[in-house]
């Protein structure tokens, strides 16, 4: 299951056996992707497109390439309304790529009528194909365990997810990979059993008295069973919504603290209803030494509307349309 500002993209390594969900390396405003329960969060249409390769330099290295659409619908005079939203994605890491296709629901019930508070509850279901090409192996010839053909996997998968948020704050949890594998392509007795993998996210907004600067510090604290843990730090300064930069400090909770740590600095601009960003990733492991860093831009089309209750979308009040 993979997920305003810090840049997302997906980055993938797809295993064998279990749904792992692709790491989500930079993030940009697609909150939904950590979380299903932000889809349709703001009052907007919104499709991205996006391209992240990952060690650069490095043969066969991992890549990332997606497609995402969410929208927020209400009927007449409704104060609370429901999001959609659609990923589709493409991971590859050596001999093994991974498609994926999610459809995301979430449905917003108003706390509090004058801080336009919101509590919302997400599902998300999805299909997964997970491919290994044996292939591509190296001088596998005479090896019994390997027959060099393309074996490939289907699976379902669910997410579910609650947050709160407003115009100040937002926070919420998420849990995916709920759903057991059903096929392999490997052999079940040897391969990795599916993993939970739980996602907690909060920050919160700070404007200048005009608005036009805003700054926005948050974390991201991810778990999955019996495999790993990992926290983001980050901060994120934008001007009048069409030129931002960020930066994410990224922790692996592990012993060894240098190989574990990571930075993502980001920039992006928007002119009209289009924007562009990219993203840097740069590690301290033995393998970023060996490359060119991560490489990560998106491209993305947003169509925002006035508020007529929910949480307004920041773009439509800074091009002039309405007053904050």
């Amino acid at each position: 299951m993979r997920t305003p500002f810090l840049f997302i993209l997906i980055t993938g390594y797809a295993v064998a056996s279990a749904q792992d969900m692709p790491v989500c390396d930079q993030y940009f405003a697609e909150y939904e992707i950590l979380n299903p329960a932000f889809t349709g969060r703001e009052n907007c249409y919104t499709v991205s497109i996006s391209d992240h390769h990952q060690w650069l330099g490095i043969k066969a290295s991992p890549n990332t390439q997606f497609a995402f659409a969410r929208g927020q619908f209400a009927l007449p005079r409704a104060i609370n309304y429901h999001g959609l939203g659609i990923l589709v994605s493409r991971d590859q890491n050596g001999s093994y790529r991974n498609l994926e296709a999610d459809l995301s629901y979430a449905y917003h019930v108003r706390l509090s009528d004058a801080g336009k508070t919101y509590l919302s509850l997400g599902l998300a279901v999805a299909i997964d194909q997970v491919t290994l090409d044996e292939g591509d192996f190296y001088n596998y010839h005479g090896d019994p365990a390997i027959s060099g053909a393309r074996l490939s996997a289907w699976n379902p998968d669910l997410a579910v997810g609650a947050g709160i948020y407003n115009q100040t704050y937002f926070g919420g949890i998420a849990a995916f990979n709920l759903l057991p594998v059903l096929s392999f392509v490997s052999d079940p007795q040897t391969a990795d059993r599916n993993r939970r993998l739980y996602v907690a996210v909060a920050g919160m907004r700070f404007s200048s008295r005009t608005s036009a600067l805003q700054l926005e510090p948050s974390f991201v604290f991810q778990y999955m069973e019996t495999q790993y843990g990992r926290i983001d730090l980050n901060l994120k300064g934008f001007y009048r919504q069409s030129l931002w930069l960020g930066l994410s400090l990224r922790k692996h909770l592990t012993d060894d603290l240098a190989s574990s740590l990571a930075v993502l600095p980001s920039l992006g601009i928007r002119i009209s209803n289009l924007e562009l960003a990219y993203a840097y990733g740069l590690g301290f492991s033995s393998i970023q030494q060996r490359s060119y860093g991560s490489h990560s831009l998106l491209l993305r089309w947003k169509l925002c509307r006035e508020s007529k209750g929910a949480l307004p979308c920041p773009e439509y009040y800074q091009e002039g349309n309405g007053k904050r």
